[in-house]
């Protein structure tokens, strides 16, 4: 990026870089990293194409770049991502949330108002994006969140405190803490990569691989990727009140496995609901 002086080229450049590393959102990637560097919201760029900039955010910029073509994750490398509207930070200790999510967290939210407010628990929560979002959505509901991960809790503990200006009740467990029941709801993004597929190196990956930046415990699911969704899936059902309702995002060839397992486990009202690339994302069963 030798001789860029503007924004323009500076995104030029910074995309060339990161395109030629492997990433498929270059443009993007370069634009929200230059947005970072210089401490402004990434719409206001547009307006800015030509403006000179100065040698020491070049440099930062050119730092951010490097990172990226490593293979870092952008929302690593800034420490936030948009979650549902909202800005939660993120690190090495969290899996950084999905988009996809957002459709567990628009079903949580359908689900609980139809019902009378409860308690509702996100397990397996890592970054508390979806606890967090379901608690400011829905203020009448007392909600915790649990995760394995004692350094994901800290995450989620901080993200509560910054977005909804209280703390949120955040408990250790392995599955579901079936002691701080009955719960009403519980959601959970549980780990669903098959331990084949899960990256084996760590933190050395081309920019398409994000994953092998994030933490193994938040991804890998087991030999078939459904070992976590089990346990998850049999202590909800211990701990939901009848009438209550597990939702669960899954892997988009998990639909038919995980609906028999909750079917199997006991749950009623067994569905599966799709994301917008018509992919199974979200299995939802009542406890009979």
């Amino acid at each position: 990026m030798n001789g860029a002086s503007d924004v323009a080229s500076l995104l030029h450049a910074g995309a060339q870089q990161i395109r030629e590393a492997g990433s498929d959102t270059p443009l993007l990637d370069s634009r929200v990293l230059l947005a970072h560097a210089i401490g402004v919201p990434v719409d206001s760029l547009y307006a800015r194409y030509r403006d000179a900039i100065s040698d020491r955010i070049a440099r930062t910029y050119a730092e951010l770049i490097s990172r990226r073509s490593a293979g870092e994750p952008v929302a690593y490398i800034c420490g936030h991502v948009e979650f549902y509207g909202r800005t939660f930070r993120v690190d090495r200790r969290v899996l950084v949330p999905r988009p996809e999510t957002e459709l567990l967290v628009e079903a949580a939210v359908r689900t609980a108002r139809s019902l009378s407010p409860g308690k509702l628990l996100d397990a397996c929560t890592g970054s508390g994006c979806v606890a967090i979002t379901l608690k400011a959505e829905l203020p009448e509901w007392d909600v915790a969140a649990s995760d394995i991960s004692v350094d994901a809790l800290e995450v989620t503990r901080r993200n509560a405190t910054d977005i909804l200006g209280e703390e949120l009740t955040c408990l250790h467990a392995s599955g579901i803490p079936v002691h701080e029941g009955p719960f009403t709801i519980i959601t959970a993004n549980p780990p669903y990569v098959p331990t084949d597929l899960c990256p084996r190196t760590q933190g050395r990956a081309s920019p398409s691989d994000s994953p092998a930046w994030e933490p193994r415990i938040a991804l890998d699911g087991g030999p078939a990727g459904t070992e976590v969704v089990d346990l998850i899936a049999r202590g909800a059902y211990a701990a939901l009140i009848h009438g209550g309702w597990l939702l669960l995002e899954i892997g988009y060839d998990q639909g038919q496995r995980v609906t028999d397992l909750l079917a199997q486990i006991g749950f009623g009202s067994v569905s599966c609901e799709e994301d917008l690339a018509g992919l199974d994302r979200v299995v939802l069963g009542q406890k009979r």
